[in-house]
């Protein structure tokens, strides 16, 4: 016997003290004691809710349901009233009775039930009625139509869901490109970095400022951004800015009309940003710009046009703009090598792109992805150990995936045999040796290179200054020295005095 049906037996047995096996409709005659309350103004005070209303007796049969009741449960009177209310989950009528868990507990008791035959959720309150001697009275039974509200939910819960999926679906199809571009993304710092990248993508922002070492593969994050992005269909212009003569980066940029100049060609030329329109054009190295160039890209991104070498008429640029640099924008922007106002400008959005060493998780795959490239490239069969990839992951690779890349190319050209283990061992001693000998020569002094490097860079500071200022007192304002200090230093390093300052 099923539960529901001991439980109608249950229910019989307490009416009638024996057990029948089955309940059956009782006599209405023999509930007319009972139902004399619910008579007259009652009726008419439960058929004025809005809800719908049943009165139950202390054993559980129905006396009474109003119209609302009737309707939401989709029967007439008499398909209720009289019956036990265990034989209406019997019956499939309701799923679960909030009226037998008041009959046992004495207290008040909420649930959402749900009703078969009309296919609707009712809230449903029981409500215990006591007389003097604290005994169960009746029970008032309302229901309220939750069928709407909770399509509601449902319905924004899967729009969230969906949102959510289109995300996570969007994700992964950005992922899947990933194949594409080489990007590896294992470790859970560059997924984050993916993730970001996606977002501003989608969104088809611009004016986004790519951040890290050389190497750490900005080029193909900005790639990425483009591909998962509204103007994906358009083109990808890629520059890099320390590659390009100081004379030619203008032009380069923003083109020339005809006869522009002396050997310009009689057709002009179209700049990077005008053969970006529509699609994105990618700065690399813009820490590189040259000071005469940086002032007409910040007009070209606040206006978002471009007037070409020669021009008389503005054009209008319809492109994403993404740049990277390796190098610190804002200490260039506190010594004046870099334009402020440019900086947040190209600084809308910026991302991060941790180096290797901070991703070690993606060593092993990219030592894999390069080791089966150029097997294939090479036509090898080289192997490399897990052991030797254990010492890569622990080896700083300063380089970042460019050293990394490299590293493996050579190895599997250059080594003997069908390893690159010692190659590869070989290799990461040799480099540990030269820092080590470079600590030492640092920590007593020696160190000749460093010299070198500090001349070459107050060599480049100077060079700097010169196309900045226009007097040698705007040259020692700028690096922040003395204005004799600045005339003893261009003498030194042969570099030309501004004829402002040179003596009468």
């Amino acid at each position: 016997m099923t539960k529901k049906g001991k439980l109608a037996n249950q229910a019989r047995t307490d009416e009638s003290g024996s057990n029948s096996g089955q309940l059956t409709k009782p006599d209405l005659t023999t509930l007319q004691g009972a139902k004399k309350g619910t008579d007259g103004q009652l009726d008419a005070m439960i058929e004025s809710f809005y809800d719908g209303v049943w009165i139950v007796d202390p054993k559980g049969f129905v006396l009474n349901a109003n119209k609302v009741a009737l309707s939401l449960h989709g029967l007439k009177a008499e398909e209720i009233v009289g019956w036990h209310i265990t034989e209406l989950i019997n019956r499939d009528i309701i799923d679960r009775s909030s009226t037998m868990e008041v009959l046992r507990t004495k207290k008040q008791v909420h649930m959402l039930q749900y009703l078969a035959k009309s296919k609707k959720y009712l809230l449903v309150t029981a409500t215990p009625i006591l007389d003097g001697a604290g005994d169960i009275a009746q029970v008032v039974v309302t229901d309220r139509d939750m069928t709407e509200l909770k399509d509601m939910w449902e319905h924004l819960d899967q729009m969230l869901k969906l949102q959510g999926d289109s995300h996570k679906e969007q994700f992964k199809k950005g992922m899947l490109e990933l194949k594409g571009t080489r990007i590896v993304a294992r470790s859970e710092a560059m997924r984050k970095v993916l993730e970001i990248a996606l977002r501003l993508g989608q969104l088809s922002v611009t004016n986004i400022l790519l951040l890290g070492e050389s190497g750490t593969g900005k080029g193909l994050l900005a790639k990425f951004i483009h591909e998962n992005s509204p103007r994906n269909s358009g083109p990808f212009i890629q520059t890099n800015c320390a590659a390009l003569p100081e004379t030619l980066v203008e032009m380069e940029l923003f083109g020339y009309e005809k006869g522009a100049f002396t050997g310009s060609k009689p057709t002009g030329k179209v700049g990077l940003f005008e053969l970006a329109q529509e699609g994105t054009i990618f700065l690399d190295e813009i820490g590189e710009l040259p000071p005469s160039v940086q002032a007409k890209l910040l007009k070209c991104i606040d206006e978002r046009e471009i007037m070409p070498l020669g021009g008389l008429k503005t054009k209008k640029i319809r492109c994403s703009i993404i740049t990277a640099t390796n190098r610190d924008l804002e200490d260039l922007v506190r010594r004046r090598f870099f334009r402020e106002d440019l900086y947040y400008r190209l600084n809308s959005f910026n991302i991060q792109v941790p180096p290797l060493r901070e991703r070690p998780a993606d060593v092993v795959e990219l030592v894999k992805n390069f080791l089966f490239t150029y097997n294939k490239t090479y036509k090898t069969e080289k192997r490399i150990s897990m052991s030797t990839i254990e010492r890569l992951k622990n080896y700083r690779l300063p380089g970042n995936i460019r050293e990394l890349e490299n590293l493996i190319r050579n190895a599997v050209v250059v080594s003997d045999g069908n390893t690159l283990d010692e190659y590869i061992q070989s290799y990461i001693d040799g480099k540990r040796t030269k820092e080590m000998v470079y600590s030492t020569e640092e920590a007593h002094g020696l160190d000749k290179r460093l010299r070198d490097k500090l001349l070459a860079a107050e060599i480049n500071a100077l060079k700097e200054a010169l196309t900045l200022g226009k007097s040698t007192r705007e040259i020692a304002r700028i690096l922040g020295i003395s204005q004799p200090t600045v005339v003893r230093k261009l003498r030194k390093h042969h570099l030309p005095i501004l004829k402002a300052d040179q003596p009468s």
